[in-house]
């Protein structure tokens, strides 16, 4: 058995490192830098920076270049670094350049939101002459550096105008953004064409990293059309080779993710830890409806009666919005490169649930996120009699209503409605998406839409599998040749629940009675803690690693239906909380939380839960929030 990890003694270890982003206005370079700056703070233990230059305290190149020396000479004083500097006998090797770093690693990312006022900065990189120029200062500074250079490249002008279209559309307010992208059409595709002309005006004097040989010194990363190709140089060690790894996923496609704990389990109930046991009655009459729920809410191009009846109630005193607080979309840049102290961590880890820890969570996000609750009624004996709940995945796969065409537009999200769809001469099927009667929870009534290609995770674990199954899997026809079997379960060991190892299948209440010793270590450092021959969640953390590069890479939405301390970690790291409060989040069961996002808007999430009465009886009292 390895030894448990502690904090003081996780993350990236080696030399500093400086990231420059470079290419083109709106290629979404802002957005990847951001995106890259949580996954390393998150799941490497880096301390990582974002230096804009277009803010105005960093408005010279002498300023930047102060800035960089002080945030990479500094020296980080973790438990790492007193350890091995007194192992080794150094007093002061602060003269020593050619040193490595034994802390946790600092990464420098250089960006700018603002690419035609900064253009002409030295620490722009936008020709040959200032990456040299970079390279030859950051040679010049008392600790070794390493420098990378990622150009962004896209070629397909439609996709560039799309994105053209989504960040001018930004506003403050939904139904500004709506009026914009709908009403005011000719407005905005004037806006589009002058932002166009201002970015080929740009071209004409921006150098890309050259080919020829003459870069050749240089590390650097060639990312064309976030990842259909992917060109590297000089890319050597761990660290370069996972962000460029990463990154070759990264893209800023309009995305939802939905994650859902699995229905109650016998554990619950008994308020065990672990084990595989399945779900209970309640939990099967979740899984039910979420198999009903899933379909008009995930599937459908267009919102679902809940979510309309969400914003045309807005001010108004009814059932379906009394439960609901929304706090304002942030700025895409905000906070991104502040150090967060986020959670109290001398706060009692059980009081997760009240209204100060949840206070607490949402003002640590990196980006404030607009946040929405709706308490959906159960769905017993809410179904038509003609089509009983029990029959409705048998009706949903029969062949006349399982094969349809989806096209690319559908995959990309495109806002379809039935009406408007166009229809193969030939075949009379939808050319991008396809029609499927769906149950509307909210209305029970059902419905004729537009479903589009979607995906569905789950756990090896038997309560996962078991709440996934009744979400029915008709299988799609691709305009491009072979067919989409519609949110088909891959099912992934990574998704598994923290390994309680010895205490599999204890109470929190026979450990602490039986394991004093251990419940104390673990209450000091619950991110690092390991159960005795068991996972910790840092283990936890480098075993969904993978994962999510994977999520990154998708353009379809995504639903994860797996468990408490596993969805911790997936919902910290989405919504950008620091990885030391993820254990501290609460995850309520019978309940799906709907997180989406693109490259010009910081996120936003809505949570669905299951008959309020239910949901707050199993998920206060299942035992699960000390796990």
């Amino acid at each position: 058995m390895m030894p448990p990890p502690g904090t003081g003694l996780a993350g990236a270890i080696g030399e500093r490192h400086v990231i420059c982003f470079v290419g083109l206005p709106a290629r979404g370079k802002q957005f990847m830098a951001e995106r890259l700056c949580r996954y390393l703070k998150f799941f490497h233990g880096a301390q990582c920076k974002i230096f804009d230059l277009a803010i105005p305290k960093l408005s010279t190149d002498e300023a930047v270049g102060d800035a960089l020396g002080a945030y990479l000479e500094e020296e980080d004083e973790t438990a790492t670094t007193q350890l091995l500097r007194s192992l080794e006998g150094i007093e002061d090797d602060s003269l020593d350049r050619l040193k490595k770093n034994v802390d946790s690693g600092k990464i420098a990312i250089i960006d700018t939101s603002d690419a035609f006022k900064t253009q002409r900065r030295a620490w722009a990189g936008t020709s040959k002459e200032t990456r040299w120029a970079m390279q030859k200062h950051l040679t010049s500074l008392r600790v070794r550096v390493k420098l990378l250079f990622i150009e962004v490249i896209v070629t397909e002008t439609n996709l560039v105008r799309r994105f053209l279209r989504q960040r001018l559309a930004v506003g403050n307010d939904k139904d500004q953004q709506n009026a914009a992208t709908n009403k005011d059409t000719s407005a905005l595709e004037a806006k589009v064409d002058a932002a166009q002309a201002r970015i080929k005006e740009f071209g004409r004097s921006y150098v890309t990293i050259q080919d020829d040989g003459s870069e050749d010194d240089l590390a650097y990363v060639k990312l064309i059309n976030y990842g259909d190709k992917v060109v590297t140089n000089k890319i050597r060690g761990f660290l370069l080779m996972q962000i460029v790894k990463y990154l070759s996923h990264v893209h800023p496609n309009p995305r939802m993710v939905y994650l859902c704990r699995h229905g109650q389990s016998q554990y619950n109930i008994q308020q065990k830890i672990g084990g595989n046991p399945g779900i209970t009655e309640s939990g099967e009459r979740f899984a039910k409806w979420l198999g009903t729920w899933v379909p008009a809410n995930i599937w459908t191009t267009t919102p679902s009666s809940s979510e309309q009846l969400n914003e045309q109630g807005k001010g108004k005193n009814n059932k379906n919005n009394q439960n609901k607080t929304k706090t304002a979309l942030g700025s895409p840049r905000k906070g991104i490169d502040e150090q967060g102290d986020g959670i109290d961590t001398e706060e009692d880890e059980e009081d997760s649930t009240t209204d100060k820890r949840k206070k607490k969570e949402l003002n640590s996000v990196t980006l404030q996120p607009s946040t929405t609750l709706e308490i959906l009624p159960p769905l017993q004996n809410s179904l038509p009699a003609k089509e009983p709940l029990d029959t409705l995945s048998s009706t949903a796969s029969s062949n006349t209503k399982a094969l349809a065409v989806a096209g690319a537009n559908d995959i990309c999200g495109a806002n379809l409605h039935p009406d408007d769809e166009a229809v193969d001469p030939n075949t009379g099927r939808p050319l991008f998406g396809r029609i499927y009667e769906v149950y509307d929870v909210q209305t029970k009534t059902s419905r004729p839409a537009v479903i589009r290609p979607t995906r569905l995770w789950t756990s090896t674990l038997k309560r996962t599998i078991d709440t996934a199954r009744h979400i029915p899997h008709p299988v799609l026809e691709l305009r491009g040749g072979g067919v989409w079997h519609q949110m088909l379960p891959r099912v992934y060991r990574n998704l598994d629940e923290i390994f309680a190892g010895d205490y599999e299948g204890m109470t929190y209440k026979e450990i602490e009675r039986n394991f004093g010793e251990e419940s104390i270590l673990r209450k000091k450092d619950k991110l690092g803690y390991r159960y005795p021959r068991g996972e910790s969640y840092l283990d936890l953390i480098a075993r969904l690693d993978p994962l999510m590069h994977e999520l990154e890479s998708y353009v379809e939405p995504l639903l994860v239906v797996s468990h408490q301390a596993t969805l911790r970690i997936i919902y910290a790291y989405l919504v950008g909380l620091p990885r030391a409060d993820a254990p501290k989040i609460d995850i309520p069961l019978h309940t799906v939380i709907r997180i989406s996002w693109d490259g010009w808007q910081s996120f936003e999430e809505t949570r669905f839960a299951f008959d309020e009465h239910d949901f707050q009886q199993v998920s206060q009292n299942d035992g699960q929030q000390f796990l």
